[in-house]
């Protein structure tokens, strides 16, 4: 006799699903499976939460910290390893349903709702239901979004940094096992940064991180160098408070600035065990990001240097020597050195090997890769002009936009 439909393992029972021919629908599915009856609930509720309740994105509507507040409240409490707070959704005109005039006008509202502590309340509720909790991102808003050009830049920055030290206060005095903290976290200038006064926030909640293994950040830095102090010794006690740390990516949104403090960041952090790093739209000296390198030169595997721009002639080859010749890396990834922008476009020098021409270098020494090689095959070809500059790929840009006029 053929076996009833609660009788099959869970095995059997996920296939179902799984079988679903529209994607989209899966998760109905999956949720209309569960509803035929206890026995096939129980069997697959705990694939269920593991699927769709492990990253869990909150908004700052009252929906989603209802959606949050429930989670927290359900038996899939115990699936959550991620929350994602998106703030995107607080600035997309389409999705409130209201106007660009009503948005721009409603800047002090937003803050009031930030500054009042409803949505810090429903948050700090929330997060410390959440036992299994280890990585906390935070999504800062793109500029270039529909309904954002109606807001300065300025006063995005400010709103995102108000939500970040929120954050902060509620999640991080709470959330004692972190293993990833992500704010801003990206490559795209674009995107709005956090300014550099939340890392005195950090601080007051230093012990709890102590098992933080990935840290991201995208911040904006005044041109003040004395402001710089505190930020970097607090980096610095974090390094030296969280052993654990090995991923460490740190974004200027502008590289306005970026170089005198990358430059006292470089002579503070303290020997380390970072194994993977990744800078984006820095201006340097070649000797502040050498010395830096230097601290974790003996786990450093993997180098990220994006839109990275150098002090001086022929800072590139010198980089790629120093790489070559000093450091052990099994990857490299290099994107739109000395960069120039167009018209909203990033030029930099422009990588042609085996005349494949591409805008960023990457070599892995998983996918076989011979990174030395490949690198001073690359030095060889900027020495000797082989490879386009940028002001050649800018010639082109121009041509390109009268053809199409």
């Amino acid at each position: 006799m053929a076996p009833n439909l609660p009788d099959l393992p869970a095995e059997l029972l996920l296939l179902i699903v799984e079988c679903e021919p529209r994607p989209k629908h899966e998760k109905l599915a999956f949720k209309a499976l569960r509803q035929t009856c206890k026995a096939i609930n129980d069997k697959i509720t705990h694939s269920f939460g593991c699927k769709y309740f492990a990253d869990v994105t909150v908004g700052l509507d009252a929906i989603a910290l209802d959606k949050i507040h429930g989670i927290s409240h359900s038996q899939f409490v115990c699936h959550v390893e991620a929350v994602t707070v998106n703030t995107k959704a607080l600035w997309n005109c389409d999705q409130l349903g209201i106007s660009a005039d009503a948005a721009v006008l409603s800047l002090e509202g937003v803050m009031a709702t930030l500054l009042n502590g409803t949505w810090a309340n429903s948050l700090g509720h929330a997060l410390p239901r959440l036992p299994h909790l280890k990585h906390l991102y935070v999504e800062s808003p793109d500029h270039y979004d529909i309904g954002m050009q109606n807001w300065s830049r300025p006063s995005l920055s400010r709103i995102f940094t108000t939500i970040v030290k929120t954050t902060f206060t509620v999640a991080l005095c709470k959330v004692s096992a972190l293993e990833t903290l992500s704010i801003s976290a990206t490559q795209y200038w674009s995107m709005v940064p956090v300014h550099v006064s939340v890392l005195g926030s950090l601080a007051i909640f230093m012990h709890q991180l102590s098992s933080l293994k990935t840290l991201r950040l995208n911040i904006e830095v005044d041109d003040d160098e004395d402001t710089h102090i505190e930020p970097i010794h607090i980096l610095a006690h974090l390094f030296q408070r969280a052993s654990t740390l090995t991923d460490l990516s740190l974004g200027f949104s502008t590289s306005d600035n970026s170089a005198p403090f990358f430059r006292q960041l470089s002579q503070t952090l303290p020997p380390n065990t970072l194994r993977r790093l990744e800078l984006f739209h820095l201006d340097t000296q070649l000797k502040d990001l050498k010395r830096l390198l230097k601290t974790c030169k003996e786990t450093l595997q993997v180098l990220g240097l994006h839109c990275v721009t150098f002090t001086g002639d022929g800072q590139v080859c010198r980089l790629l020597r120093f790489l070559r010749e000093d450091m052990v890396l099994k990857e490299v990834l290099l994107c739109g050195l000395n960069e120039e922008r167009l018209d909203d476009f990033t030029y930099g020098v422009h990588f042609n090997l085996v005349n494949l021409r591409q805008w960023k270098l990457h070599l892995k020494m998983a996918d076989g890769d011979d990174i030395g090689y490949w690198l001073n095959v690359v030095e060889g070809g900027l020495v000797f002009d082989d490879l386009w500059e940028w002001d050649d790929v800018v010639d082109l840009y121009r041509a390109d936009l009268d053809a199409r006029s």
